[in-house]
């Protein structure tokens, strides 16, 4: 766990320090992903599955996977500020944490629908949306 978080918080430092774009939606990042996880086990407690260390496992690393695309993006934002004379334009970066933080955030709503907590057509709306976000 100890690495995990180490992990985060190097690409939290390059995210933070080299590029100096906006630390929020690291930040939001960061904890929509927890909400995502927690609110998946709740989901899955819900409906009666028993707890899968595996299938916990495959969620941690695919979670990892988005600091990964994260650090490609930053990359990216590295190589435009270098070879531009933009200096603190991160348009790939704040464009993928975007996208990332949207998934997170339906994933979190699709997770507690089960409860009737949020009206079928919200849910709806943001099922659609996420089929355009993965197009």
């Amino acid at each position: 766990m100890t690495k995990i978080i180490n992990f985060i918080a190097a690409i939290y430092m390059l995210y933070a320090t080299k590029l100096e774009c906006d630390k929020r939606l690291f930040m939001i990042l960061c904890v929509s992903i927890i909400l995502d996880y927690f609110t998946g086990i709740i989901n899955s407690q819900i409906k009666g599955k028993s707890f899968d260390k595996n299938y916990a496992l495959i969620g941690i690393l695919k979670k990892m996977n988005y600091f990964v695309v994260l650090l490609v993006s930053l990359s990216f934002d590295l190589m435009i500020q270098h070879n531009t004379n933009f200096t603190n334009i991160v348009p790939v970066t704040t464009f993928v944490a975007t996208w990332l933080i949207v998934n997170e955030l339906i994933s979190i709503i699709t997770n507690i629908t089960n409860k009737d907590i949020v009206p079928k057509k919200l849910t709806d709306y943001l099922k659609k949306i996420r089929g355009k976000l993965n197009d």
